[in-house]
């Protein structure tokens, strides 16, 4: 009597406020990779010569809208962000859509040679696996797919096993709009996405995650000699100059740190304050803490969730525990919070030296160092010693003195008196460990196409 196949393994999903069982989901295997790949390689000809894709987008744009209370309740049980912040999430990727579905599509060049003309023509590259983090998977999501499918690729999504049931469920938006195998999601763990970065009928990997998912998924990729775009986290500095006023700046300090728990790429991982500044603001910080609701994100109050998943739980604390054994203080919070989820008190600590783990590493929590400096040439010497070059800032009452230092941080994006900015139009990618490549803008639009040069025959 033969033995039937087994069946797979499922993947449980869990909501980080509660740690109860939201859904479950298969484990894709390497078969279902294959399966996928190939329905893309059908779909892909079609797909590529249509010229009504952005129509297809706005459809699936207007859908989503019209989803958004439903998929925010789902995607905060999976993450942990308040809903306020998951709806906005949602409408973030509506408006991501529409503006790259509009978006008009670099044309060909010509230009004259000894040779005669060549021309230079811009086409999709045809299969893309787009592997997303846990922290935003739905807008990280849209980064990807829209500027992908506009241009004329087939995209495999494979999102984080920690939050893949919002992707799931858009996917089904999708397959009301896209022919077969355009967009299909894979859910899976870390095997699946190897899988998929190794597979030689995928022609090019977009990643947003951890420095170590970059490197693994790089080499991978480089087995088929295939292009890849990551982005790879950053630990974010802002310098806050002695004519800055404590009180105004400190609360979109706190925001831009803590927003997400403190789960956000460009997030502000650093603060450099000057010397003279540097109590009045950990007191104007210190009060924004006290007055944070921390709770389940389903909660009209909560302004912050959990931490989404244990592993990151550990992380923060292990950083913690570094920060007081290397003389470091805890002005706030410190503790994870006596409940069933991942929990975690806001933390703000001081007095840290620069080779602190919590100065060194992206804690990725909502845990922040306050460091001190004398003269701007000390402040940029330290803010530039981290290994990750994502984004920086400068806060200060002179705004033209602000934008001259920020030309000397080493990161793919500065801002002033402000932090996180993005927009579809604008391109966005990191410098040194942070990652290869660009989202958004022409120059994320262009990641998902490949050059073809021609030399048309000569008239008679």
């Amino acid at each position: 009597m033969s033995s039937s196949p087994a069946e797979p393994t499922a993947l449980s999903v869990l909501n980080p406020a509660t740690l109860e069982v939201v859904g479950k989901v298969p484990n894709s295997t390497a078969e279902e990779v294959n399966t996928a790949i190939k329905a893309a390689q059908r779909a892909a000809p079609s797909w590529a010569a249509s010229s009504e894709r952005g129509s297809f987008l706005l459809a699936v744009a207007t859908d989503l809208k019209a989803n958004v209370v439903r998929l925010a309740h789902l995607l905060t049980q999976e993450q942990g962000k308040p809903l306020r912040e998951a709806m906005e999430e949602l409408m973030g990727a509506v408006h991501w859509l529409r503006s790259v579905a509009g978006v008009k599509l670099p044309e060909d060049d010509r230009i004259s040679t000894p040779q005669g003309e060549a021309r230079i023509e811009r086409r999709p590259k045809g299969i893309v696996a787009a592997i997303t983090p846990w922290n935003y998977p739905v807008i990280l999501a849209f980064w990807k797919i829209a500027p992908a499918l506009v241009s004329g690729n087939c995209v495999i999504l494979k999102p984080s096993p920690f939050t893949p049931l919002t992707s799931i469920e858009i996917e089904k938006l999708f397959s009301l709009h896209l022919p077969s195998g355009v967009l299909q999601v894979l859910p899976g763990g870390d095997e699946t996405g190897s899988v998929l970065a190794k597979h030689p009928g995928v022609d090019h990997i977009s990643l947003t995650g951890s420095v170590a998912a970059g490197r693994a998924v790089g080499a991978q990729a480089g087995h088929n000699l295939k292009t890849a775009t990551l982005e790879l986290g950053g630990n974010d500095a802002a310098i806050v100059l002695e004519d800055a006023d404590p009180a105004n700046v400190a609360r979109e300090l706190f925001i831009n740190a803590f927003k997400n728990c403190g789960q956000t790429c460009t997030a502000i991982k650093r603060i450099y304050v000057h010397h003279s500044l540097h109590g009045a603001l950990g007191e104007a910080l210190r009060s924004q803490a006290d007055s944070l609701v921390v709770g389940d994100g389903m909660q009209p109050a909560t302004k912050m969730g959990p931490i989404n998943n244990a592993p990151q739980l550990t992380k923060v604390h292990s950083l913690i525990s570094d920060a007081l054994v290397r003389g470091g203080s805890v002005i706030c919070g410190g503790r994870r919070i006596d409940s069933p989820g991942f929990f975690h008190q806001p933390t703000i600590v001081i007095g840290l030296p620069d080779d602190a783990l919590l100065v060194t590493e992206e804690q990725f929590g909502p845990v922040l160092p306050v460091l001190e400096f004398d003269n701007i040439d000390d402040a940029l010497e330290r803010a530039n010693q981290s290994n990750l070059g994502l984004g920086g800032s400068v806060w200060s009452a002179d705004s033209e003195r602000a934008m001259d230092i920020t030309h000397r941080l080493e990161c793919g994006t500065t801002w002033v008196n402000r932090h996180s900015a993005t927009d579809p139009a604008v391109p966005f990618g990191g410098i040194k460990e942070s990652g290869l490549g660009y989202a958004n803008g022409k120059a994320g639009l262009e990641e998902f196409m490949r050059i073809r040069v021609s030399y048309p025959g000569q008239k008679e």
